[in-house]
């Protein structure tokens, strides 16, 4: 599925309409559905189903064990062969790992090896980029990884395409503004933004071209772009493939990294430095740096367990499973295992991907061309919002008109599109807007009666809906 088509079965489900359909433009994938490529991942996504089914009727505690005992044993051993020397910023990484897992009740995230080393990797990166406000943060996701990478910092605006997932990141109040967007649509006025963040997000989107462009309309001049993205080699760094084919399973070895790229929306290429730089160029931006990180072992050993994570497909099982004290110790051991064995090679990363220039994924900063807007490099607590004008600075995504904020949505001026606001979050992209106005066709012909069951029980189930009912609620009270 699309983005758009994503976005509205979304929105058109946790109020149990019927399906809007693909009816935004520009929501073709462009792909055949009898392709080689989707039929690759049809047949992973088999064998996805085929494994969940299998270890569904064994011990549940298993597959646990496995992942996070078993398998870290392994590899703590073979890795006790190739030991590093030590690196000046040992202690330095070992307290932002240790950072990063104390939030395991809050996010999945500390329970995922490769998100643990990217995430790491990226702080370090992300943070060597003055943050010069106003600042805008796409593709945020629940706002636990932005929290870790900005803590002490507060970014002007946090976005994410995707409502569910980004109604947890107000928890964390790393945003002075919050709202939905599509990173190919960002509605923002021309020359807003001073510095824009992409946290490896870019690879979640179709055209990567199309997000450069959209960075360089809102940044100012002199202003700059940091992002990360996965590199051109990071296919042959990923472990189960190879494992496939040395088992003989041919068919199969070309599966895992395309089902990944197909995954959310992926995108289904990757990008080479000469083919970022070319396109940086063409977008209108200049002294553009690119580096790896995630250097090629510490990349097939984290990817390696994520791949079976992936495979087991077991996801929600293994959390509930290593948040309770029964499986402390097995949480515990993950934790040691981490802390010992990922710190020397998160360490020494820049050295290692140096030495054979190539790594898992780029960091890449750029500069909008033109003299630089006067701006003062952010500060803890010098109110990032205050000064900002959010209401002045939003536009209508699909026509770029005046959007105007209201209580309950906001309107373009221009094409009369009206987006909700839930939450007191603006859902900025065409596709809310359709089922938004879907909804409200339905609840003026006084329709509405009939989804009160379904709106009660999915409130009941999703707690953060309480938000989009008590707003629909009083909307239509008066």
């Amino acid at each position: 599925m699309t983005l758009d088509e994503i976005c509205q079965e979304q929105f058109c489900k946790s109020f149990k309409l019927p399906s809007l359909g693909a009816s935004v433009a520009g929501t073709d994938r462009g792909v055949d559905a009898s392709s080689e490529f989707d039929q690759s991942v049809h047949r992973y996504k088999q064998f996805r189903e085929e494994s969940r089914s299998r270890l569904g009727a064994l011990d549940s505690a298993g597959g646990v064990e496995f992942l996070y005992g078993a398998l870290p044993a392994l590899l703590q051993s073979g890795l006790s062969s190739c030991k590093l020397p030590g690196a000046e910023r040992m202690d330095e990484v070992r307290e932002a790992v240790t950072e990063f897992l104390s939030g395991y009740e809050e996010a999945y995230q500390p329970f995922s090896l490769h998100d643990i080393a990217f995430k790491v990797l990226e702080r370090g990166l992300f943070r060597s980029v003055p943050m010069v406000q106003p600042s805008l943060d796409l593709g945020v996701g629940n706002g636990y990884v932005s929290n870790y990478i900005f803590r002490g910092q507060m970014p002007t605006v946090g976005s994410d395409p995707l409502m569910a997932p980004f109604q947890f990141h107000q928890e964390y109040r790393r945003y002075a503004h919050s709202l939905c967007i599509d990173a190919t649509q960002i509605p923002f006025e021309r020359d807003t933004f001073a510095t824009v963040y992409m946290v490896h997000s870019i690879d979640h989107v179709r055209d990567r071209g199309a997000v450069l462009a959209e960075m360089h309309r809102v940044l100012r001049p002199g202003g700059t772009v940091a992002f990360s993205d996965l590199s051109e080699f990071a296919p042959e760094l990923m472990p189960m493939g190879t494992l496939c084919k040395a088992m003989g399973l041919d068919e199969l070895s070309s599966d895992p990294s395309r089902f990944f790229m197909d995954m959310a929306g992926e995108s289904r290429e990757f990008w080479s430095i000469d083919r970022y730089r070319k396109a940086l160029a063409a977008a209108g931006f200049e002294d553009a740096r690119i580096q790896y990180f995630c250097s090629p072992r510490l990349a097939r050993f984290c990817w390696a367990w994520f791949e079976i994570h992936l495979a087991m497909n077991q996801m929600d099982a293994h959390l509930t499973a290593l948040r309770s004290g029964r499986y402390r110790h097995l949480r515990e051991s993950f934790f040691d295992f981490v802390t010992s064995s990922l710190t020397p090679f998160l360490a020494r990363d820049a050295e290692l991907c140096g030495a054979v220039q190539r790594g898992f994924n780029f960091f890449i900063t750029a500069r909008k061309q033109g003299a630089s807007s006067p701006a003062v490099p952010h500060a803890p607590g010098n109110g990032a919002g205050d000064t900002f004008d959010f209401s002045g600075r939003l536009v209508c995504p699909a026509c770029k008109g005046k959007a105007v904020i209201g209580q309950e949505s906001v309107r373009c001026d221009r094409c009369g599109m009206q987006y909700p606001v839930i939450g007191s979050v603006p859902l900025m992209l065409p596709a809310y807007a359709i089922a938004y106005g879907r909804i409200r066709d339905e609840l003026a012909r006084h329709r509405w009666r009939r989804y009160l069951p379904a709106i009660r029980m999915c409130v009941l189930r999703r707690p953060w809906l309480c938000r989009v009912f008590n707003t629909f609620r009083q909307m239509f009270a008066r």
